[in-house]
């Protein structure tokens, strides 16, 4: 029996879900993913592709930070060997008093990096009805007592996080509280995404849990990279209409992070969380057009991020938006898809049904 969190999926996901069991119940289809990659993504995303400008951020860098204007110029956005010009917030080492789990205690295999509203939440959907143990903001599936409570722990940390970064209540300023103190904050992320990572959890997905990609990298260097695409026009309209309270941002003056959304990155170097992040409030909000093209902007440099510092070899492109939503043909492509991609990334092997 799976057991979901108690929130309602879309009506799309639940006609998906009820393909599964019919296409699944089908003798002799064969597998629709025999890799985790399917090469280049000039391969696997055709540029006829509703999602191909997710992979355009150059498009106005005149909008960028100069750390990632330069990235941009230079064609990379992150390098993350040691050294690197562009650093991130590491898990170990830099003082921390966490030790690197050992691979047998690494139960998180896969993650779908693609931001919210891409069909993450159909994508969910899928993995939870074939078994697997997976956790989507705050829905979850087929997770016993402590896995729900690793998942509660960072999403908690998160909520913090985002509350750290409103405007503070004196009319605009930044929360200068112990609780926002930027080191206590970061120490508790490492101790929040180590025991998600090594909690029997299986699959993560959707914000803020993508954000912490090159953390969850770090802590799993094979770690299978799901990446669901949308174009970012597309994009930054629906979530600006859904979850526009809710956007965090990293501020313009922040120059460790290579994109708008790896957080952690963003945060370094400051007293408080505050002084790198900005949620936005009632009292706070651009102009509608300058939010769409910010979140436009920054959606499309998160993909690029994804595509060019992911091991090829680990990263697998897709975007469902391609897909005939009538027609039950290609319905039943992306169902095998993401189940073959969740069967070779936790399983080790191509699917033929729901995992045992």
């Amino acid at each position: 029996m799976l057991h979901i969190r108690a929130h309602s999926l879309n009506l799309r996901t639940g006609l998906l879900l009820l393909l599964i069991l019919a296409v699944r119940g089908q003798e002799g289809l064969p597998p629709a993913v025999t890799t985790w990659s399917k090469g280049t993504f000039a391969a696997r995303i055709s540029k006829h592709s509703s999602c191909y400008k997710a992979l355009d951020p150059a498009a106005d860098v005149s909008k960028l930070w100069p750390g990632a204007q330069r990235a941009v110029a230079e064609g990379i956005l992150a390098d993350y060997e040691e050294g690197s010009k562009y650093p991130f917030f590491r898990v170990f080492g830099n003082g921390s008093r966490f030790v690197r789990p050992e691979p047998s205690e690494i139960t998180l295999r896969v993650i779908n990096a693609g931001p919210g509203t891409t069909g993450t939440r159909s994508i969910h959907g899928m993995g939870c009805a074939a078994g697997y143990k997976q956790v989507h903001y705050d829905r979850i599936c087929n997770l016993d007592g402590e896995q729900k409570a690793a998942t509660d722990h960072l999403l908690r940390m998160h909520v913090k996080m985002r509350e750290c970064s409103r405007h503070a209540a004196d009319g605009g300023g930044v929360q200068k509280t112990p609780e926002c103190l930027t080191a206590t904050v970061l120490d508790e992320f490492r101790e929040a995404l180590i025991r998600a990572a090594t909690s029997g959890v299986e699959v993560i997905a959707d914000n803020p849990y993508n954000n912490f990609l090159p953390q969850w990298l770090e802590i799993n260097p094979d770690l299978k990279v799901m990446m669901s695409l949308r174009n970012p026009e597309d994009w930054a309209v629906s979530r600006v209409k859904h979850r526009w309270d809710r956007l965090v941002r990293c501020r313009d003056g922040t120059k460790r992070s290579a994109t708008y959304m790896n957080y952690l990155d963003c945060m370094q170097g400051t007293e408080y969380v505050g002084e790198s992040l900005l949620t936005l409030d009632e009292e706070h909000v651009p102009e509608v057009s300058e939010l769409l093209e910010h979140e436009s902007l920054r959606f499309a440099i998160h993909c690029a991020f994804v595509n060019r510092t992911v091991k090829p070899e680990n990263l697998h492109e897709l975007c469902i938006f391609d897909y005939d939503r009538d027609s039950s043909q290609e319905q039943r492509q992306i169902i095998e898809e993401v189940e073959d991609l969740l069967a070779i990334g936790v399983r080790g092997g191509a699917a033929s049904g729901p995992p045992l």
